[in-house]
């Protein structure tokens, strides 16, 4: 049985244009917006096809970034990241991809909000997004693969300072609809009791 929808999907697991994909582990500093950051300064060539992240207990953050790109987009890359001192290793044959394990500490979650996202399949989406809810929020989750379809969908968790910070981090999300994201929705309280690791008793 086939359909279309499932297309990306084979071509990736057959590593179809595998030979311009690249997968790195990043280390980046444990502070609001350092991903966002960081994903500012990759060459326009490069775009982003996976992303799995998770906050841990540690002065570095390693999120998890599949590339798409040209040979000469990497070099460049490579010479970003170099000047701005970001240590990376590349995990192309990563057991972390194949089943998609993010490690996340949610003991150092304060008041987060998990919601899933649609947005359009174009360079900067994600970019566009996150740059507007960073002023008051910080990303403390990510799981993103692309699957070859015109939209993305991610399940994305950001943290608060406060449950104000967090009630308008919701109005902010929705109010982006249309705009940046096509569409998102908060999660359900039993899916987020199981990514906290907290009963709904």
């Amino acid at each position: 049985n086939m359909d279309f929808a499932q297309l990306g999907s084979i071509a990736r697991e057959a590593a179809v244009g595998g030979s311009n994909r690249q997968f790195l582990r990043l280390a980046i500093p444990e502070r609001k917006g350092s991903l966002v950051d960081a994903l500012a300064e990759f060459p326009a060539g490069i775009s982003i096809i996976n992303l799995q992240y998770g906050r841990v207990d540690s002065a570095d953050q390693f999120p998890l970034l599949g590339l798409s790109g040209q040979p000469e987009d990497y070099l460049e890359l490579q010479r970003v990241l170099s000047e701005r001192n970001v240590s990376w290793e590349k995990v192309d044959a990563s057991d972390l991809l194949r089943f998609r394990v993010i490690n996340y500490d949610a003991t150092l979650f304060r008041y987060p909000l998990f919601v899933e996202i649609e947005f359009p399949e174009r360079p900067g989406a994600f970019l566009e997004f996150m740059n507007r809810v960073r002023e008051i929020s910080s990303l403390c989750y990510f799981n993103y693969a692309s699957t070859g379809e015109r939209v993305g969908r991610a399940l994305v968790g950001m943290d608060f300072d406060s449950s104000a910070d967090r009630t308008s981090g919701i109005e902010l999300v929705k109010s982006l609809e249309r705009g940046c994201i096509r569409a998102a929705r908060e999660i359900g309280p039993e899916l987020q009791a199981g990514i906290l690791g907290r009963s709904t008793s």
